[in-house]
């Protein structure tokens, strides 16, 4: 079980991709640039044989249109979601094909200086993600939209 600043995206063979919001500067007064609230995230991706963790900025309002994206992807089995932090040393990009699958893939770089990074590819299917949308539902409900607005969540069903 995730806290409500936690999401996991859970994978076959052990693998899981986990993001856990660590601060959030300028809640609930003013938004950032990139959309919501600007955060220090601490991030990890174990696959079967690694584990890479690192701490990247990213927005609330990045993780809104994440959360937005993979749902409508959930519902449909179809379609992409996409992640990337505004500093780029984080990609996650989880892709639906019509049967249910899901591939999760992307990249981490714990600082965007060297050129050290970890690129992962897992797969999962659409029955691993339900518990990865309630705690991303948590996280819109606390922190709301690109412009902090929590009755945007209403209108994601």
């Amino acid at each position: 079980m995730s806290s409500q600043n936690e999401f996991v995206i859970p994978a076959e063979n052990n693998g899981q991709f986990t993001l856990k919001i660590q601060s959030v500067f300028g809640f609930p007064d003013r938004t950032c640039y990139w959309g919501g609230y600007d955060t220090l995230s601490y991030v990890e991706v174990q696959t079967e044989n690694y584990l890479a963790k690192g701490e990247i900025y990213i927005s609330t309002g990045q993780i809104f249109e994440f959360f937005d994206q993979l749902h409508k992807c959930y519902k449909s089995l179809s379609g992409s979601a996409k992640l990337v932090s505004y500093e780029k040393n984080l990609e996650l990009n989880i892709v639906f094909d019509q049967l249910g699958h899901v591939k999760i893939a992307g990249y981490l770089r714990a600082k965007m200086s060297e050129e050290n990074q970890l690129i992962f590819n897992l797969s999962g299917d659409q029955s691993y993600l339900s518990e990865t949308l309630s705690s991303l539902r948590e996280i819109v409900n606390t922190y709301g939209d690109n412009f902090g607005n929590k009755q945007a969540n209403e209108k994601i069903v």
